[in-house]
Formats: C-alpha cells, sequence, structure tokens
C-alpha cells in the first residue's frame, strides 16, 4: 500500500515512521476498518473544538483503498456504567447532547469531506444486562485487570471511580475487538472476523488504557493479529471536555471574524498545566481542515506560540474560510 507519512504530521504520532511502515505493509486488496471512540460532555455542552479529534482519522482515510471504512462510536452506555449513581448520567440531557455530536460529525464530513462521506459511520453503544454473555465476559476480563493492572493503572482508575473506573477501562477491549471471540458493545460495527487490519486511533488519554489492555492480553495467552493503535497529538485534554473558559460549540460561534475567536480562546481559556495551548492547537487543526488545507505541520507550532502570546504568522484566509464552514454546521 502506498502512504505518505508527510500527509499525517502534525495528526499523528509517528516515531521512525512506524505509521507509515505499518500501512505500507498491508496488502491494498485487504479490508481495513478505522475506529475511534468518543466520551461524552460532563454538562451537556461540548466544546467548539470537538470535532478536531476525528480530522487524523480522515486524512488517514483519505490515503487508505476504497474498500476501508470509518467506524466512530460513543461509549454512552460505558460511561453511565462508570459513573454509577451520579445523576447526570441518567437525564435526557446526555442522550440529546450525544445526539447532537453525532449529527455535527455527519454533517461535517458530509460538508468538507463530501468524496468519503460514504465511507464512515457514527455508531452507539449498548446496555449490558445483569448475568449476560457480555456481563460475564467483563468479569472474566475484570478478574485479569485485577491481577496485571500496573501500580499506574491502579492509580488511575482509583482516582476516577475504583473498580468502576477498572471496569471501563477493560470495556474498552470489547469496544476496540481486541479478539475476535469478545462480543462486541456497539451493535452496528462490523464483526472482527469480517476484514482483515483494525486500526484504532486514540488520543494521549488513551496510553494507560492500551497498556492495560495489552497486559490482559499478554496474560490471557491471546494475539492481536491485524489490529494496531495508533496516537493522535489532537485531545489533549480530550475534545469532549470542556476546559475553563474555552469556547462551547453553541454559545460560541456567533463571532464571525476568526482572528477574534482566536484572541477570546487566547484571553479566556485557562492557561496551566498546557491546556491553553492543546485547546488552541485543537482549534487550528479543526479550522485548517474545514478551510482546505491538507498540511498541518504548523498547528502545533502555531498553538505554542500563541500560548506564550507571541503572534505567529497564520494562514488567516484560510482559517477564516474554515471558520466560516464550522459556524454553517447544523446540530440536527
Amino acid at each position: 500500500m502506498k502512504f505518505r507519512s508527510d500527509k499525517i504530521t502534525g495528526l499523528l504520532h509517528n516515531p521512525g515512521d512506524c505509521v507509515g511502515n505499518i500501512l505500507r505493509q498491508m496488502d491494498p486488496n485487504k479490508r481495513v476498518v478505522v475506529s475511534q471512540g468518543f466520551g461524552v460532555p460532563e454538562n451537556g455542552e461540548f466544546p467548539l473544538r470537538f470535532l478536531a479529534y476525528i480530522i487524523p482519522v480522515l486524512h488517514l482515510l483519505l490515503q487508505l483503498p476504497k474498500t476501508a471504512v470509518v467506524e466512530w462510536y460513543f461509549a454512552t452506555q460505558g460511561i453511565i456504567r462508570a459513573q454509577g449513581n451520579s445523576p447526570w448520567w441518567h437525564t435526557g440531557n446526555l442522550c440529546d447532547s450525544v445526539l447532537r455530536m453525532s449529527n455535527v460529525i455527519r454533517n461535517y464530513v458530509r460538508q468538507v469531506h463530501s468524496d468519503i462521506a460514504s465511507r464512515v459511520n457514527v455508531f452507539h453503544d449498548r446496555i449490558v444486562y445483569p448475568n449476560s454473555p457480555t456481563e460475564i465476559l467483563i468479569q472474566e476480563l475484570l478478574r485479569v485487570a485485577e491481577k496485571v493492572a500496573s501500580e499506574k493503572v491502579r492509580a488511575f482508575a482509583q482516582k476516577r471511580g475504583g473498580k468502576n473506573a477498572l471496569r471501563y477501562m477493560v470495556e474498552h477491549m470489547l469496544y476496540m475487538r481486541d479478539d475476535n471471540t469478545f462480543l462486541g458493545l456497539v451493535p452496528d460495527m462490523i464483526e472482527r472476523s469480517q476484514f482483515d487490519f483494525l486500526i484504532m486511533v486514540g488520543g494521549p488519554a488513551e496510553r494507560i488504557f492500551y497498556e492495560l489492555r495489552q497486559n490482559i492480553l499478554r496474560e490471557m495467552g491471546k494475539e492481536q493479529e491485524g489490529n494496531f493503535q495508533f496516537f493522535t497529538p489532537v485531545g489533549d485534554p480530550p475534545t469532549y471536555h470542556q476546559q475553563d473558559g474555552e469556547p462551547l460549540w453553541n454559545a460560541d460561534r456567533l463571532e464571525p471574524h476568526v482572528q477574534k475567536v482566536l484572541e477570546k480562546t487566547h484571553d479566556e481559556t485557562t492557561p496551566g498545566m498546557g491546556v491553553r495551548q492543546a485547546v488552541l492547537r485543537d482549534i487550528l487543526v479543526l479550522l485548517n481542515d474545514a478551510g482546505g488545507s491538507k498540511d498541518f505541520r504548523w498547528c502545533g507550532p502555531a498553538a505554542t506560540s500563541l500560548d506564550k502570546d507571541k503572534m505567529p504568522d497564520l494562514p488567516l484566509e484560510v482559517l477564516q474560510c474554515g471558520w466560516d464552514v464550522v459556524r454553517s454546521i447544523r446540530t440536527y
């Protein structure tokens, strides 16, 4: 398979051209599925930069054979299971937010990437009932997880709810079809036995999940033949988790001038812990794609400069075009 690594620079981590080396060895006649999961917003409103997370996947798909498809999914029920009795996660507002996010994804792809729109799908996960085969499998995997989890994984889970959080990490093995025999949590996904290669694309937060998944598979003596995990710098923190002061999808698309949007993002987003820089980078990635550019190498360095109160040489015409497109995307 032919693949140009320069086209994913700034979108995917590619040390030693690992992504390019994997893809060039694939038989172009084999079927490929690219998959990426989404969490849900904690208060019903989702950030303006939400769509940035799908951009690496789209530009990966653009270089894959025409038989390749994308499956995005929302782990709504998984998060409800992880959150337990928190009242917000059991309201109609949550379902409405997820529906709007799904529509935004579909409408964006149709408008900006119409040539591949027929090759992408947005799916939703399902409820897991007590004593069902899926629940029995999750409990089995959870027992293995408790045995092989590193101290880092245990500390991560403990800070986020303990066993419920560890269970959510374990459930990623089913969402991500780590083994052909695992019962899926997303009914509409293609069964793993029906295609040759699976590429999961995750943000920085997925690395610790990946560590646990690998440890469990090794303990169970299972292999991931044909399964690959790619990571993107986009979505750190996740694009569906609102950060203090960052622009929101519904509330902040009224301003017509992109430069003022970037200024407001700089002035109002919390600057600590690299958050403002990450938010700026994600917004630049989104607007760059919406504006029709295929070169993302500049987005990260430009966000760093903006975060340090330095004004880089921005492609304002492209960004304004992208902003006009983003403002036009419907949520229904």
